[in-house]
């Protein structure tokens, strides 16, 4: 949804895209440790990056559900 509030100011876009902490990102990727979401970071540049709000990461769940299928999908390959 976008919305013009003026012609001097730019369009807005809503998203409602969940955004999950790192618990939740080591829970759905079964467990791991958060050393191993660092080093999957670190030498994975497919890995899904954090967004970072007042020194807290979050993760778009989609992206990192979408990066799971991959992986899952090479495996099966």
């Amino acid at each position: 949804m976008q919305t013009q509030t003026g012609s001097n100011r730019a369009a807005f876009t809503t998203v409602t895209e969940k955004r999950i902490q790192a618990a939740a990102v080591r829970e759905l990727c079964g467990g791991v440790s958060d050393m191993w979401i660092w080093r999957r970071m670190d030498s994975d540049s497919t890995f899904p990056r954090p967004i970072y709000i007042a020194k807290r990461r979050f993760w778009r769940e989609s992206d990192l559900i979408e990066w799971l299928n991959a992986q899952a999908d090479r495996t099966t390959a």
